[in-house]
């Protein structure tokens, strides 16, 4: 007999609570919702919703402030690497499989973008983008923002499918972010990505689709050096 599985709503809400962090809808700094309208918005209790808060204070993302709310913190992005994403090493062949699905849906992220985009989305992308400039001493930071960048272009396509994957395959992509970052030429780096916002904010699906290519192309160059 099939049986089903009983749903953890504290688990379920602290889950969609910890993916609008990720994925930059909550930003750091920024008061969340209160509980009655986090209740009211997932539909469930707010001892639910209190239970979930409490959870995202253990990883220490969030605080709460006498009579002002719930905040995020303020160095969100430092407390998501040591606390949200476990340590991982990839090998060689691990790296090549990594690089060959962003291969694939990259290019049709960008393209949808471009055909898709509106000018929220495109201030998102330049929003990332600025960061990965301001923080190209710090390889770390300028992952979680690179992985922010073609998140918002994955965010940008309207496909949900292509944004959920990006969202599901977080850790992975991050980490060969960094991986690929960790000894990089950011100079080099932010050129290609403020190559690729231009053809996205220009609406050029094939300009797009191109730089993408020429992306993949540098990446296996350089993985054949390691």
């Amino acid at each position: 007999m099939d049986t089903i599985k009983k749903v953890n709503l504290v688990d379920e809400v602290y889950k969609k609570m910890k993916e609008k962090i990720l994925s930059g809808v909550w930003n750091p700094g920024d008061k969340i919702p209160s509980e009655n309208e986090l209740s009211e918005k997932f539909g469930v209790s707010r001892n639910t919703i209190r239970n979930a808060i409490q959870k995202l204070k253990g990883l220490n993302l969030i605080e709460t402030r006498q009579g002002q709310g719930t905040f995020l913190k303020k160095d969100l992005n430092s407390s998501i690497i040591s606390n949200v994403i476990p340590g991982m090493v990839f090998n060689n062949s691990e790296i090549l499989d990594v690089l060959e699905f962003r291969s694939v849906i990259e290019k049709e992220n960008a393209r949808l973008a471009a055909i898709r985009a509106d000018e929220e989305d495109i201030q998102e992308i330049k929003g990332a983008l600025d960061q990965m400039i301001r923080h190209q001493d710090d390889y770390e930071e300028y992952s979680v923002w690179d992985y922010k960048f073609h998140l918002n272009i994955a965010k940008a396509s309207k496909n949900k499918i292509l944004y959920q994957t990006m969202l599901r395959l977080k850790d992975i992509l991050f980490h060969h972010l960094e991986e690929m970052n960790k000894n990089g030429n950011f100079e080099k780096s932010i050129a290609g990505h403020r190559k690729l916002y231009q053809a996205i904010e220009a609406r050029d699906p094939e300009l797009a689709v191109e730089l993408s290519e020429e992306d993949d192309r540098e990446r296996f160059k350089e993985l054949k050096k390691i």
